[in-house]
């Protein structure tokens, strides 16, 4: 029963700090996800915006070319 009692309370410890990793990896993470929205960066909608103008001007000026 004391075998037990000892593997419980080293598992609880494993646990214990192991819940303490996953917080501090989550706090990196809340992190880096603040610095990922301080970029001044267009969205995915601008982005795609941007792209059909350019595919639109590069069509025209195939055109023009022929």
């Amino acid at each position: 029963m004391q075998k037990l009692k000892i593997s419980h309370e080293n598992l609880a410890g494993k646990v214990d700090h192991n819940s303490d990793l996953i917080n501090a990896l989550r706090a990196d993470l809340d992190k880096l996800a603040d610095a990922f929205a301080k970029f001044d960066s267009p969205s995915r909608g601008e982005f795609d915006l941007l792209k059909n103008r350019v595919d639109a001007l590069e069509n025209q000026l195939a055109m023009f070319k022929k």
